[in-house]
């Protein structure tokens, strides 16, 4: 269990990407909260999840409303009940802010046509009337899409994105970044600045098994073994078939790189198959 941002020190915005990681050879879940102090009495979850993180976003932690110190938390348990705990505490500060809340969901689409998470939506919560602009740049800083400017009233409001850049091709797969600028309506000049980053991920999982090969042949038990990888991995199952109907194998939420799912054994003379299934957060599925 690590947190690598916020840590103290860190100038924050009142809309806070923790980051971080949360992994486990057994990996169960992870519960990040927030709590007032340096040593909280209690606490109030952020984000949790059952797929692992590595060096990227745990949670999204709005601090609207708050100021002072605070105390993040980070618990990592495995399916045998260890736990590990991280904690970053940092000082918020007093600010007016006018963006209460700016949220994007989903943070991973896949704008490939199939009917499955192809758009994503920007949803913003304003305190007063604002003139917004949302900009969509890539990984080396280049805006592909603007939204705006625009005057919003208080309140809560929405904008979809389908992936498509000024030019309306969609944009590569990879991680953007939407910057949404608030100021006064009819100013050029942003008083607050919020970002999130999202990925736009069209690729389905890769499924390598090194065993059993395609029509191969057996006179006893043998392994399943190989790797299932993406980077967005959201689940994956291995079953196979008996005379009774599918069987089992193994099903998880995270990477396998040349793992070993389990042993086939048992089986009488015949034909079998094996079915083999992953699929990601954007709902791209091998």
């Amino acid at each position: 269990a690590v947190i690598t941002y916020p840590a103290t020190g860190d100038s924050l915005s009142t809309i806070v990407e923790v980051t971080g990681t949360a992994e486990d050879a057994h990996f169960k879940d992870y519960i990040l909260e927030a709590g007032a102090g340096d040593a909280p009495s209690a606490w109030t979850v952020v984000a949790s999840g059952t797929v692992p993180v590595q060096d990227n976003v745990l949670g999204t932690w709005n601090t609207f409303g708050l100021n002072g110190r605070w105390t993040l938390r980070l618990t990592v348990s495995d399916t045998t009940g260890n736990k590990n705990t991280a904690l970053s505490t940092v000082d918020i500060g007093v600010r007016n802010a006018v963006i209460k809340d700016f949220s994007i969901n989903p943070k991973v689409f896949s704008p490939n046509g199939d009917g499955k998470v192809d758009t994503t939506t920007i949803r913003l919560d304003l305190a007063e009337a604002s003139q917004i602009t949302v900009r969509v740049a890539d990984a080396d800083g280049v805006v592909r899409k603007t939204f705006g400017p625009q005057t919003l009233s208080a309140g809560t409001g929405d904008m979809v994105w389908d992936g498509k850049d000024t030019a309306d091709t969609v944009v590569p797969d990879g991680i953007y970044t939407v910057r949404v600028s608030a100021g006064q309506p009819g100013s050029t000049d942003a008083i607050q600045t919020e970002t999130i980053a999202i990925t736009v991920d069209t690729m389905p999982p890769m499924i390598d098994l090194a065993r059993p090969m395609e029509n191969a042949y057996y006179n006893a038990d043998f392994p399943v073994n190989g790797t299932i990888r993406d980077q967005n991995i959201a689940s994956y199952s291995i079953r196979y078939t008996t005379q009774s109907g599918y069987v089992s194998l193994d099903q998880g939420s995270q990477n396998r790189e040349n793992h070993s799912f389990g042993t086939i054994a048992g089986l009488s003379d015949g034909s079998y198959h094996l079915n083999v299934k992953a699929r990601d957060s954007a709902e791209n599925s091998a």
